[in-house]
């Protein structure tokens, strides 16, 4: 099977379809033929490598690029916004009972250590080091 990749739209469409394409307009107006070896190299690249259209319209594979230090931050913004909702989801019904005054003794300890928990995660600095370890997540139980 044969393929044209569009590298426009930085896709293949196989020859075979090309009927059903143009039938519902979406054919492209121009592309290179890629044969059934190198379409398998390009829809699998390897860990780390990504497709991209070369200055001549070929596809060919690339290094992906390393985040950026603002997409670093903003990832670790994420991971430590899952952690705090976590850490407020398992907290939230002995918050209920220390207001009703109805908490354990054993549930005011658990509380008590993952209000530690969050204020370590809330400590965690990453502007400035990538490498960050998160705080060990208190059991339930």
């Amino acid at each position: 099977m044969t393929y044209l990749y569009s590298p426009k739209d930085n896709k293949f469409y196989p020859f075979s379809l090309k009927e059903n394409y143009i039938l519902h307009a979406v054919w492209p107006s121009e592309g290179v033929e890629i044969n059934e070896g190198d379409f398998q190299l390009f829809i699998n690249p390897p860990d780390g490598k990504y497709l991209v259209a070369d200055r001549n319209g070929y596809p060919v594979l690339i290094d992906i690029p390393p985040i950026t230090r603002e997409e670093k931050i903003l990832q670790l913004e994420r991971e430590r916004s899952a952690l705090l909702d976590s850490a407020k989801n398992a907290i939230s019904s002995w918050q209920t009972k220390l207001i009703l005054g109805r908490i354990s003794d054993d549930e005011r300890d658990k509380l008590n250590l993952w209000l530690d928990y969050i204020d370590a995660v809330l400590a965690v600095k990453f502007n400035t080091a990538f490498d960050v370890e998160w705080p060990t997540t208190p059991k339930l139980i």
